[in-house]
């Protein structure tokens, strides 16, 4: 099983929450904390970007607002 990350542009709240769950999942150590997603502010909209590097990508549901959702599945 693959674990995937899919971002809802229109439940995001700007949390940033996905961006920690995609870095603890991709990251060797505490020193190479880095997310593999960002969260975007645009003026009062918050909009989740993927960087595309992982096979299969597609967080939706739950978080605050239903924005993110961090599982397990084969995308």
């Amino acid at each position: 099983m693959t674990r995937f990350i899919i971002a809802s542009a229109e439940a995001c709240i700007g949390c940033r929450t996905c961006e920690v769950a995609c870095a603890l999942e991709h990251s060797a150590s505490a020193a190479m904390f880095q997310p593999r997603l960002k969260v975007q502010r645009l003026d009062s909209l918050s909009v989740p970007v993927m960087c595309h590097q992982c096979e299969k990508r597609p967080l939706r549901g739950g978080l605050p607002g239903g924005g993110a959702e961090h599982g397990r599945g084969s995308g």
